[in-house]
């Protein structure tokens, strides 16, 4: 790599950079992938230093799939359980704040790359408490829509049963 595709590709690199920072919103996955740009930043940068010291190192061989960089299903699993039950603490702690007591969920999701595809919510309400919040008793279609919207999903995923 000659000076000048160093410098360009330090330039692309601080351009895409700045392109992402704007795109993606706040958050965990937003410091993740400042991290990922932060660290393939440095290797652009660091890239000509192995030519200077006269030595023969390839990054390439890291990211060419010989077993150096791999997917980690153990972690998918781990973190696609994690969000699940996120997700299920928050329908909870939703209907809770709107008098539904003792709701039991039973969700049905795919692991698709960690993240929770849902494809049905079951809400048991048999043994479940309802009290008057602000004077008004929360109906059926109520508690769809609230676990609906609180999931993000549409009220056709959502069975509400027991009640």
């Amino acid at each position: 790599m000659d000076l000048s595709g160093w410098v360009l590709s330090i330039a692309g690199m601080v351009v895409l950079t700045v392109i992402v920072d704007i795109i993606i919103p706040e958050g965990q996955t937003y410091k993740v992938i400042k991290g990922v740009f932060a660290f393939v930043t440095v290797l652009v940068i660091a890239a000509p230093l192995p030519k200077l010291l006269n030595a023969d190192f390839d990054f390439s061989r890291f990211f060419n799939g010989d077993g150096y960089v791999d997917y980690d299903q153990t972690l998918s699993d781990s973190i696609y359980e994690m969000r699940l039950e996120q997700t299920q603490e928050r329908i909870i702690r939703e209907l809770n704040y709107r008098g539904v007591k003792n709701a039991v969920l039973t969700i049905e999701s795919v692991n698709e790359n960690s993240f929770v595809s849902i494809k049905k919510i079951d809400v048991n309400l048999s043994k479940a408490v309802i009290n008057a919040v602000d004077g008004n008793i929360i109906s059926v279609e109520e508690i769809d829509s609230i676990v609906a919207v609180t999931a993000g999903i549409s009220c056709e995923v959502v069975f509400v049963y027991g009640g």
